[in-house]
């Protein structure tokens, strides 16, 4: 495939989109469930999953011709079975959420300027997260280029260097790229924009469906104009990762448990169950969402085994395989979290969290407090609003609580286990932000003069916050106010200068085919996109320099058995620094000269190390 788009694939993308959703459109209008757009994206969602992961389990290659044709097929099949039992697209509702009524015209400036704002970052700074790089789209590209998912999650060393870091986080994020990139024939990044503008549509749905459901009609474009001015959604939805998946997933959870309530059916109880497939199919800890959401409803009035088994169908037969096939090949579904122990982890993860976590923990780094809420108020004050939502609102209020309260805890036990620290976990709080907007909804009830004053306030506060998402993260203590655009040009700068370094050839033609071990991932994958072989300390390959039954000596005869060349390490960053610090026989490394310092990394010829340890 072609690494730029070329006009073919620009035109493909519009109907690669249209063909993704064709299954869930016409099964959502089949069985006539709430939200149809987002019940469509749903289904979608699952039913790619489901077939990804079902050929991969059956040994089948995920090419581009067997992909497109059995997905394709599926939405043929779907439109046929829709067209013979007789069913009939409805026809659109005079109720229509996202019709504007002449009162929804003061919001929508505010919305206009935030979904410009988000177009524009689409295709101008497509997946511009640090980590999709080398997690998330990277993912995606191996799966184009192996056909396979076998190296995933990473076990032995040859899937370590194919894959940097040691990963079994549900793939859905990485597989929504796989899909354009197969549809359209290209793996340019530049054509995710559609990916980004898809989510946001689909999201803004989730959000209006569940402000109605609510606060009535008038809730809808307050709501919207309340996500436009936060900053943190639309930086968190357009990085390209599972935050957008995370925040669609869980606002429709509560929508359809919201709606379960009021009319005690199975089609919401499935629509509950969709979303919390989708939330555990786009992260791990996202399981937490389903499990929540089953007990909310097993705790509503009126509830049936009809209507768990409608929740739990998708759930098990499109997550749960997943958590299965983790299981079988790594001992543990949560892989690489060892859940407070119960399951076997990974040890050098474990250990790099343990540093991460000394780091940026809250004690370690309280003095950032301050700056945090800070920042905090600028990115996402306007969500606040949505807290008077459960004051003045009775609908859904338990449910609303109890999934917020579980988002915002699941931030602050991530926060302090990422190297990104803080500022980049923001990102986990996209759907916080999402459930308070729609709670904020009340105030297209409020009286005329509230509503305009509040109007005016969020079209300021959008056009700050389409600016201010392309400046995040900034380091917690950073001051909010005075962010400039030069930030982001500073950064865009730095990671092209990173990318096209000659530092990463050099280390490949010093390597002379053999293996690099890093302690980055972004290194990992740039020594790859040179032809070399790089891996880091989660790799079976890597694991003798970390044992404590052997000498320096023994340790670098097996690293070199094992086909390792070099060291690079990024020492002066505190988080390496605690990880080396752990493990004696990198100290005694560190304590020999270095065979060079470039580019931020020092480096050992292994073979230089192994001669002089032999001298001794």
């Amino acid at each position: 495939m072609s690494e730029s788009a070329g006009i073919a694939a620009w035109i493909a993308l519009v109907p690669a989109l249209i063909g993704w959703m064709l299954p869930g459109w016409q099964l959502a209008r089949r069985f006539d469930l709430p939200a149809p757009a987002v019940s469509a994206f749903l289904i979608s969602a699952c039913g790619w999953f489901a077939l990804v992961l079902g050929l991969q389990l059956l040994g089948l290659p995920l090419i581009r011709p067997v992909l497109l044709t059995l997905w394709l097929g599926a939405g043929a099949a779907a439109s046929v079975w829709l067209w013979k039992s007789g069913s009939r697209p409805a026809e659109p509702s005079p109720e229509n959420p996202l019709r504007p009524l002449r009162a929804d015209l003061i919001w929508m400036p505010a919305v206009a300027v935030g979904a410009v704002g988000l177009a524009i970052r689409a295709f101008v700074d497509p997946s511009h997260g640090w980590d999709t790089s080398f997690r998330w789209d990277h993912l995606a590209r191996l799966i184009v280029n192996q056909g396979s998912l076998d190296f995933y999650p990473p076990v032995t060393a040859e899937h370590h260097e194919l894959y940097a870091w040691c990963d079994g986080i549900p793939p859905l994020a990485s597989l929504l790229n796989l899909w354009i990139y197969l549809a359209c024939g290209s793996v340019d990044p530049a054509l995710l924009a559609g990916r980004t503008l898809g989510e946001a549509a689909v999201a803004a749905l989730a959000v209006a469906s569940l402000a109605r459901s609510l606060h009535g009609r008038d809730a809808v474009w307050p709501s919207l104009a309340v996500l436009s001015a936060c900053a943190l959604f639309s930086w968190s939805l357009s990085m390209g990762q599972e935050t957008g998946l995370s925040a669609i997933a869980v606002v429709a959870l509560v929508y359809y448990l919201v709606e379960y309530g009021k009319v005690r059916g199975a089609g919401p109880a499935f629509g509950a169950g969709l979303a919390a497939a989708v939330a555990a199919i786009s992260r791990d800890y996202a399981v937490a969402y389903a499990a929540t959401g089953l007990v909310l409803l097993a705790l509503s009035p009126g509830v049936n085994v009809r209507v768990l088994v409608a929740y739990l169908l998708p759930v098990c037969t499109v997550a749960l395989p997943w958590y299965v096939r983790n299981w079988a090949l790594t001992g543990n579904p949560l892989f690489p979290n060892s859940v407070f122990g119960i399951f076997p982890g990974e040890p050098a993860l474990d250990r790099i969290l343990a540093g991460a976590s000394a780091y940026w923990s809250f004690s370690a780094q309280f003095s950032y407090l301050p700056h945090l809420f800070r920042s905090l108020c600028f990115v996402a004050g306007a969500c606040m609003l949505g807290c008077a939502g459960f004051r003045l609102g009775r609908q859904g209020r338990t449910i609303l609580a109890s999934v917020l309260v579980l988002s915002v805890g699941l931030w602050a036990w991530s926060a302090q286990l990422t190297a990104g620290g803080w500022h980049y976990s923001l990102r986990v709080l996209a759907p916080s932000v999402a459930l308070l907007a729609a709670s904020a909804g009340w105030l297209g009830g409020a009286r005329p003069a509230l509503r305009h004053v509040v109007a005016a306030f969020l079209l300021v506060l959008s056009v700050d916050a389409a600016r201010r998402a392309w400046l995040l993260p900034v380091h917690p203590a950073a001051p909010p106010a005075p962010y400039t655009l030069q930030a982001w040009r500073d950064f865009r700068v730095f990671s092209h200068q990173l990318e096209s370094d000659p530092l990463w050839r050099n280390l490949t033609l010093l390597a002379a085919g053999e293996t690099v071990l890093v302690d980055s991932p972004s290194a990992h994958v740039l020594i790859g996109r040179e032809g070399g072989k790089a891996c880091m300390f989660f790799s079976p390959a890597a694991r003798p320099c970390l044992q404590t039954d052997r000498s320096l000596a023994e340790a670098i005869f097996d690293l070199r058995s094992n086909g390792i060349r070099l060291l690079a390490l990024s020492l002066g960053d505190p988080i390496t620094d605690s990880f080396v610090s752990a493990h004696p026989l990198l100290q005694q490394l560190r304590a020999l000269p270095p065979t060079y310092r470039t580019g931020g990394l020092t480096i050992y010829d292994i073979e230089s190390v192994r001669a002089e340890s032999l001298a001794r």
